[in-house]
């Protein structure tokens, strides 16, 4: 793998994956549930028999790949948000179907997402929940997720938005971020990815820690929980990446 040097401006704004360049708005005609028995058969195929084997093979063979899980994840029965990192522009995707086999996961995707328009069925059947600024798609994308939740999935957010690749830091994201989280009264896993250098590789290995649930504090307003849970869970991040992202396969250097 060739190291590169990226050059950023801003934390919160800058995006360094290959995307859509002509991004195009949801259609007004996109159903967020579509529960026909087609369209479950080739969710199960292409998430179960095709994404899943996939994924693992993946990521084994390329980062070496290891999850270390915080024991109190295994007790958590009900839907709930996995917040991640994103930093690994294909493997982000895969890597929360890996996190337990006992329930599917669905991933909020972008506008990019949305604009491959051909494939959004096959992506909804797969577990995209895309978002949009329609305020009447909104509504039905919350009653989307409120449905999935009820269903015992869960839902993964990347709070950071854009994609630096094995980038070995959190930047910063707003509280906003939770406001599903809250909204829902779900609790939340954090998921960290952090790299190490590997000996004959150059490649890093990958090691996901999934820290939680932490749960929104009852006592708190909206906002106040929102802010709670942004901060218990970016704190958390910020010390898995400061102790164990040992190695920088890539060079990021902000501009003066």
């Amino acid at each position: 793998m060739k190291k590169k040097t990226f050059y950023y401006t801003d934390e919160l704004t800058d995006d360094f994956a290959e995307t859509v360049k002509n991004l195009q708005p949801l259609p007004d005609d996109y159903a967020y549930i579509h529960d026909v028995w087609y369209e479950k058969l080739l969710g199960f195929i292409a998430y179960r028999l095709l994404l899943t084997p996939f994924a693992w093979v993946y990521v084994k063979l390329k980062f070496g790949h290891k999850f270390v899980r915080a024991k109190e994840w295994k007790k958590l029965k009900e839907g709930h948000f996995i917040y991640s990192t994103h930093t690994l522009p294909l493997a982000d995707v895969f890597l929360p179907s890996l996190i337990t086999l006992k329930r599917k996961t669905y991933l909020m995707a972008g506008a990019q997402a949305n604009s491959l328009k051909r494939l959004l069925g096959v992506m909804r059947s797969i577990g995209s929940i895309p978002l949009t600024g329609n305020p009447a798609k909104n509504r039905e994308m919350l009653r989307c997720v409120k449905t999935r939740l009820a269903q015992g999935a869960s839902i993964t957010i990347f709070p950071e938005a854009h994609v630096w690749p094995l980038y070995t830091k959190i930047r910063p994201y707003p509280a906003t971020s939770f406001k599903y989280a809250v909204m829902c009264n779900a609790p939340v896993l954090a998921m960290t990815n952090c790299f190490q250098k590997r000996k004959f590789r150059k490649t890093p290995k990958v090691i996901t820690f999934i820290d939680g649930p932490f749960y929104p504090d009852p006592n708190l307003d909206k906002r106040e929980r929102a802010e709670d849970l942004h901060r218990r869970v970016y704190e958390t991040m910020q010390k898995r990446a400061a102790e164990y992202s040992t190695y920088s396969a890539h060079e990021y250097i902000q501009k003066t």
